[in-house]
């Protein structure tokens, strides 16, 4: 049996659905008060029997910082997908992320371990990897010990050491690294969902930073590809291009058909930007939209290679006009569905 962590989410309810068109027995574990809702709509945009794949998903309580329940939740699991990983870029949570991000990660390994997992996939990301000047970013770039890394960052980087710590005590691991993972998912509001969403709300400003970009498909796709293959003890950049922020937002306006965006969003008005939220959050006690390490992404121009993934797979990705395309598609109809009487 497969398990997944981290399935309500956008990558693992996409992983679920696409390991769920075999065979295969699908575990997901979750926290009692997780709404699995998502999960069924997130099917419900690929077939007209969503609830056909969702019951066959075994739901089991278990917390990634409980070591004791996820030792439980493993029994009779053969293979692991670990997609589950507080993502934010709130300062002020640095510790809290770090903190769970590792000890999620520790504790997950050393149950695999424990109970003799096969193989275990570990979803890491773009902001753990090393930096480059002049050439794309691989898996072998080093990492500056004088860069100020966001908390999200270091929780990627430390949890990685966890699964490689793991991998020389005998567990068959691989790691993957996503850029920007672009699919769709039923609350437009979080994640790169929310690129589409203030887009369609007529986003005025853009930022000078680049970064790389991939369809949620080809990630699932490749993950299942790396555990069916013998490769072990390797991690993969995945990415498919590297665009500007101001490329993918317009990008995304051409698609849902709405105005591109005109105005670049300077470092000045950025750092005025981040510490007005700062202040707003203090005050609301709300999370803020923007921070410090938000706005520092936002300006960064980073390349990604995807050669080690394509050489090793012979993998040809989705181009990421289509993948918008795909989405703004999935977008429009969810829309126009919600104003439905009847889904009211």
């Amino acid at each position: 049996m497969i398990l997944i962590t981290g399935a309500t989410g956008m990558l693992g309810s996409h992983l679920a659905y696409h390991l769920l068109q075999t065979k295969e027995k699908i575990i997901a574990i979750k926290r009692p008060e997780s709404n699995i809702t998502n999960v069924l709509q997130t099917f419900n945009f690929y077939t007209a029997h969503p609830n056909k794949f969702f019951n066959r998903i075994e739901w089991r309580n278990a917390d990634i910082l409980d070591y004791e329940s996820i030792d439980i939740a493993l029994k009779n699991v053969s293979k692991i997908y670990h997609c589950a990983a507080i993502v934010s870029f709130n300062t002020q949570q640095k510790s809290n992320i770090i903190e769970n991000n590792v000890q999620g990660t520790a504790n997950l390994v050393n149950a695999a371990l424990k109970n003799q997992i096969q193989k275990f996939c570990h979803v890491s990301s773009i902001a753990a990897l090393g930096q480059e000047i002049g050439k794309p970013i691989s898996e072998e770039s080093q990492r500056n010990v004088t860069t100020k890394y966001s908390g999200y960052a270091i929780s990627k980087y430390q949890s990685e050491l966890e699964v490689w710590r793991a991998s020389e005590e005998g567990l068959n691991t691989v790691i993957v690294n996503p850029s920007v993972i672009l699919g769709a998912f039923p609350n437009w509001t979080t994640g790169s969902a929310s690129l589409f969403y203030n887009v369609n709300k007529g986003l005025k400003f853009y930022t000078k930073g680049k970064t790389g970009y991939i369809d949620v498909h080809d990630v699932v796709d490749i993950m299942v590809k790396l555990m069916e293959s013998n490769i072990s003890s390797q991690k993969f950049i995945l990415s498919a291009e590297n665009l500007t922020y101001q490329e993918i937002i317009n990008l995304i306006a051409e698609k849902l058909e709405v105005k591109s965006t005109k105005y670049l969003a300077n470092k000045t008005m950025l750092n005025i930007a981040w510490r007005l939220e700062k202040a707003k959050s203090f005050i609301t006690r709300t999370e803020p939209v923007i921070t410090k390490d938000v706005t520092k992404s936002a300006i960064s121009i980073d390349d990604y290679s995807n050669e080690k993934i394509k050489n090793t797979l012979n993998y040809n990705f989705t181009p990421i006009n289509k993948t918008v395309e795909q989405i703004a598609n999935i977008m429009s109809k969810s829309i126009t569905n919600s104003l439905q009487p009847n889904s009211l």
